[in-house]
């Protein structure tokens, strides 16, 4: 057996044991056979050859498996570095490559790096694949979240169109890679006040997830009736969350919300009753797949207690005021925006029912604390 073969076989073997790690999620040792693979490799081809960069790799990804940040983009960058010297700047190499550097920089919150590798990467792939290749798509998508860490909603929205119609171009106007674009620019819409646009979009989302019965439907739909009570539509926020809580897999702490949704919704339209009921069974929820302290308790304590001070159930709703309150003074204290956020809720729905005495009592328990 030749020495070029002894070689290839310690190489495949390497490879098929990197492989294995990573199906295994055992990085440490991903990363440790692919520094073997790479200096293999640099011994048989020279330290400046493609298959060394593909070695790179995927030391990349498992020191980025570990939250080896720096490291990672070093790799990266010596094996982009090796492709571009290869290929030139506009080959789908380059692009890919400055794909995953920008990816590990925005794990890594340089921003600012993050969105010049990915602008780099739209360039080089748009230049070697075109416009339908939906590697452009992923790419624009990551120079949008890029933005959107920096402020810039405008450029992160200008960035998923495109990424939309490229996905558009690639799979179809109703294939599932539309889904997460379709949600990122509903997010980015929503900050900037245009709940209208985001329903729009979140309307599509749903729409493909229905079509694909997938698992993310209930929460798409979650997101949706958000949505549409920002806009004010609460005709289609009200069927959103009806058919939340039938899609699956709606269950423990998202059945929850879905209920709290529809208590805001039913809330909203002037139906207390309705939307108290909607409350007490998130609470129920909440009370039996949360720890008795946890914050979203008190929450939704405060939401129930809310409506039965509307009702005009004074008693029932100041006993559960004192209870939300308690939790997060015990959490939080008497000073955090949280627990004076909850205060502040409560002195108006005290004064709107009429009692407002009732409020300065909650005072005096801070006081205490």
């Amino acid at each position: 057996m030749s020495e070029i073969d002894i070689r290839r076989l310690a190489e495949d073997r390497i490879v098929r044991e990197i492989e294995a790690a990573f199906a295994t999620q055992r990085f440490a040792a991903a990363e440790a056979l692919a520094e073997e693979l790479v200096t293999l490799r640099e011994r048989a081809f020279g330290a400046e050859h493609p298959e060394v960069a593909n070695a790179l790799v995927d030391l990349a990804e498992a020191l980025r498996a570990q939250a080896k940040l720096v490291p990672a983009a070093e790799a990266l960058l010596r094996a982009l570095d090796i492709d571009t010297k290869t290929y030139g700047e506009r080959h789908e190499r380059v692009g890919e490559g400055l794909h995953r550097l920008a990816h590990v920089q925005l794990l890594a919150s340089n921003y600012d790096d993050a969105e010049t590798l990915f602008a780099r990467s739209v360039d080089a792939l748009f230049a070697s694949a075109g416009d339908d290749d939906p590697r452009l798509g992923v790419a624009l998508s990551g120079l949008a979240a890029a933005r959107v860490r920096l402020g810039d909603r405008d450029g992160a929205a200008a960035a998923l169109e495109r990424a939309l119609q490229c996905f558009a171009l690639a799979h179809g106007p109703e294939a599932q890679s539309m889904i997460d674009p379709l949600e990122a620019l509903a997010s980015v819409r929503e900050a900037s006040g245009d709940y209208i646009d985001a329903m729009t979009l979140r309307r599509r989302a749903v729409r493909i997830l229905e079509k694909n019965d997938h698992p993310r439907l209930a929460a798409a739909l979650c997101a949706l009736v958000k949505s549409a009570i920002g806009a004010k539509d609460f005709t289609l926020a009200e069927a959103a969350a009806t058919r939340a809580l039938d899609a699956r897999p709606t269950m423990g702490e998202e059945r929850a919300q879905v209920h709290e949704l529809l208590g805001e919704v039913r809330e909203s339209t002037g139906r207390t009753l309705l939307a108290r009921e909607d409350y007490r069974r998130a609470l129920a929820i909440y009370q039996d797949v949360l720890p008795a302290s946890h914050p979203q308790i008190a929450v939704a304590l405060m939401n129930v207690a809310t409506m039965d001070l509307q009702l005009g159930e004074i008693d029932r709703g100041d006993a559960l005021a004192r209870q939300a309150l308690a939790i997060f003074l015990d959490r939080f204290g008497p000073e955090h925006p949280h627990t004076q956020g909850m205060r502040e809720a409560f002195k108006r729905a005290y004064e709107h029912a009429g009692h407002g005495e009732r409020a300065s009592e909650l005072d005096s328990m801070g006081t205490r604390q």
